[in-house]
């Protein structure tokens, strides 16, 4: 697939994708994405809303729009997902133990790791009451626009489940963390 930014920005990368089969039980897919989204701002409003209000240092006026590709507020660059079932019908392996106590049995599991998001460092000094997407107080960045990188995302869900026969009715129980 690829992906067309037609009005503002630039983002490119690459995606690699595996899903295996084992048999009627086992389902897995792992993907990888490395993407880099860059510009001279996150969209086309950036200027207006952010930098605009930031005062320059040399001439006491408004800061000029950014001349310079920076990384977008958009940007990861790297992405790691997958999911797996492990499904146990109800007729498998029947008259043995094992295909008792794991039959009508299900485990699902996603997850995911995604690189921090882009963003902009201010000084400490005074800045601390500065919310995400607001301007530093001082106008003084910590380094370059969008040079600094949130903590990444981690992600893991994982859903248990198990059938069974109560009298004449077939019910399901399940754990979700």
């Amino acid at each position: 697939r690829m992906l067309t930014s037609a009005d503002f920005g630039n983002t490119r990368g690459v995606d690699v994708r595996l899903d295996r089969r084992f048999g009627n039980i086992f389902n897995g897919t792992l993907s990888y994405t490395y993407q880099q989204a860059k510009n001279t701002g996150s969209d086309p409003f950036t200027y207006i809303n952010f930098g605009s209000r930031v005062l320059n240092a040399i001439s006491g006026g408004n800061q000029p729009p950014p001349q310079a590709i920076a990384p977008t507020a958009d940007s990861r660059p790297h992405n790691i997902a997958g999911a797996m079932s492990l499904s146990f019908p109800g007729d498998w392996r029947q008259g043995s133990i094992l295909g008792t106590v794991l039959k009508n049995v299900g485990v699902f599991a996603t997850f995911r790791y995604a690189s921090g998001t882009a963003y902009t460092q201010c000084q400490p000094e005074g800045n601390e009451t500065v919310l995400s997407g607001s301007v530093c107080n001082k106008g003084a960045f910590v380094d370059g626009l969008n040079s600094g990188r949130l903590p990444s995302f981690k992600q893991f869900d994982l859903r248990a489940s198990k059938g069974f026969n109560l009298g004449g009715l077939d019910l399901s129980a399940y754990v979700d963390a």
